[in-house]
């Protein structure tokens, strides 16, 4: 799973992708300038609360989870807000994280990176990029002390990606927009696959790359 955080005015931890709630609420809102009780007043289109990070790690705390990103939408934070931001997401998952999970703070922001290893060097960190894998994603990546890199499909050469396993890195091939760019990043030697649609993947490693060996 990967999932997007943002802090509000009261410093609480909302669940939301868009800085908005126009898009999955019809209510042009800015979450951030909300507390969490103004917040709670809203739903989704579909009815749907909106979720906080403390109920989202609640609910997944007795789930047989494998792989969480939370994704720290931060980029126009101070640096105070990134201190309480980092240090509240890491205190309010970690505890609740079921043995054998792996969860992951990740960002296009590398000062969320450096601010959440400051806090908790134990924290695992991955680094985003609008931008394939390259030498210089690779240096970027060794700089901020993450082994854990997410970058674009369309960009990535197998070469590249050779690279960044020479390297040690463990790369997240993103985005999923259909069953073809699973197959290219599998292909390209990706060892995360993101994907937007996760049924239609799971049907076709089922039907296609599973069903064919079960048989024999």
């Amino acid at each position: 799973f990967e999932t997007d955080v943002r802090l509000t005015a009261d410093n609480d931890l909302v669940v939301i992708h868009d800085a908005s709630l126009k898009r999955v609420a019809g209510k042009d809102v800015d979450v951030e300038k909300c507390t969490r009780e103004e917040i709670s007043k809203y739903t989704t289109e579909k009815g749907n609360p909106i979720p906080f990070a403390d109920q989202l790690a609640e609910f997944f705390s007795t789930r047989d989870i494998h792989y969480i990103e939370w994704e720290m939408k931060s980029g126009n934070y101070n640096q105070e807000q990134l201190d309480i931001y980092c240090d509240k997401l890491y205190k309010t998952v970690m505890p609740l994280k079921p043995a054998g999970a792996i969860y992951v703070f990740s960002s296009f922001d590398t000062r969320s990176i450096q601010t959440m290893k400051r806090l908790h060097p134990d924290a695992e960190c991955m680094y985003i990029t609008g931008k394939g894998m390259s030498d210089d994603l690779i240096k970027t990546a060794k700089k901020l002390g993450v082994r854990r890199v997410a970058c674009r499909i369309s960009e990535t050469t197998r070469k590249s990606m050779q690279k960044a396993h020479k390297a040690g890195l463990i790369v997240n091939l993103w985005p999923g927009g259909s069953v073809e760019d699973f197959q290219l990043a599998l292909a390209l030697g990706a060892d995360i696959a993101c994907t937007d649609y996760p049924v239609k993947v799971l049907e076709f490693v089922k039907e296609k790359m599973l069903k064919p060996y079960i048989n024999l």
